[in-house]
């Protein structure tokens, strides 16, 4: 017979899912630490987002957004701006989910509630699928970078 153990592989399907003690154990620190984790980003992001708005101003007011004459660098000030506030907006959804990870965990650990656990493991897993385009956006960058180098060397070399 191809399989030596008769038990079906959803067997245990409908029970939940079952920690041990150590499981637990673990969840519940990896709950406090990422409920942790996530406010103190929270938190720094907020401060950030703060310095943006009371600097950005007066940044841009000394760039010369305003005058007639105008400034070279006053028109990368404004992309600048709204391209930090959406860094910003995505690690301050990023560091939500991190909190909502941890709280949910220790709900879950707490309370023996599945639905929490579910609901944490869903978190933690958008988490890391975001993590994850942002970091193959970031390796195309380094890929392009490193490209354009090498065409430039190479342009240097040959012009």
């Amino acid at each position: 017979m191809m399989y030596e153990n008769p038990e079906t592989l959803d067997d245990q399907y409908g029970n939940g899912a079952a920690l041990p003690p150590e499981g637990s154990t673990n969840l519940r620190k990896a709950g406090k630490w990422g409920r942790f984790l996530g406010i103190v980003y929270m938190v720094s992001i907020g401060i950030g987002i703060g310095f943006i708005i009371l600097f950005g101003g007066t940044a841009m007011t000394l760039a010369g957004m305003g005058s007639e004459t105008g400034n070279p660098f006053a028109s990368f000030m404004l992309p600048m701006l709204l391209f930090y506030g959406l860094f910003f907006a995505i690690m301050l959804y990023l560091a939500y989910l991190l909190y909502s990870f941890g709280a949910k965990a220790m709900l879950a650990v707490d309370q023996g509630d599945q639905t929490a656990m579910t609901a944490s493991f869903g978190s933690l897993g958008r988490l890391f699928k975001i993590l994850g385009i942002l970091t193959i956006i970031q390796l195309a960058f380094m890929a392009l970078s490193i490209v354009l180098f090498l065409f430039s060397g190479a342009a240097a070399l040959l012009g």
